[in-house]
């Protein structure tokens, strides 16, 4: 079986109660973690930038750049605004690889499953399901991307974005594949620009 359709099968079969009580606490952390971050990264000039370089509309999210006049944008939009707030200090998580995985599974989470009404334990399972994902790719790469100049977060989180959407989505295994073979726009190539670009691989 093709990695992608093993994948897939995990993200439509993973159920709300194949999350332990472990997991859901640490859930709850990265997301704690996440959003002070980001509240602490939404002044710095990366948000603010690409915040006037889209001039996003919409109403489906919330957008961390205009959190005291409850500014609004689509989620594609908000998702990448917000990832870039989170990641803008470089205080983020570190998950395998190196990279950055909750910075941008969050947002992206967030942003989705308010445009979908999703539920509080609908989000607990994509983050479930997109870190399981970002996981199982990361660790297969066997040279680590650091060492070629890559930006790991561009390269892993943007499959692991795939798969927390899928699942929040309730796609099934024939569906959830096409999501994580579609190649997410504006991937950070190299390790300087993943500095400076934060986490523009939404």
């Amino acid at each position: 079986m093709a990695l992608t359709a093993e994948l897939g099968r995990l993200i439509a079969d993973t159920r709300d109660d194949a999350i332990s009580a472990e997991a859901v606490n640490q859930i709850a952390t990265a997301f704690a973690d996440t959003l002070g971050v980001m509240l602490a990264g939404v002044a710095e000039p990366a948000p603010q930038i690409l915040r006037k370089m889209l001039q996003p509309a919409g109403s489906e999210a919330m957008l961390i750049t205009d959190l005291p006049t409850a500014g609004r944008a689509s989620a594609m939009d908000a998702a990448w605004i917000n990832a870039t707030a989170a990641h803008a200090l470089d205080y983020d998580d570190v998950a395998q690889q190196g990279g950055h995985a909750s910075s941008v599974l969050v947002p992206a989470i967030l942003a989705e499953a308010e445009a979908l009404g999703a539920s509080g334990c609908d989000i607990a399972r994509a983050y479930a399901v997109g870190y399981e994902v970002y996981s199982e790719v990361a660790t297969r790469d066997a040279d680590p991307p650091h060492d070629r100049g890559l930006h790991p977060t561009g390269i892993f989180d943007p499959i692991g974005v795939a798969a927390a959407c899928a699942s929040l989505r309730e796609l099934d295994a024939e569906q959830a594949p096409w999501r994580l073979r579609l190649r997410p726009r504006s991937a950070c190539r190299s390790w300087t620009e993943g500095r400076s670009c934060g986490a523009q691989s939404l």
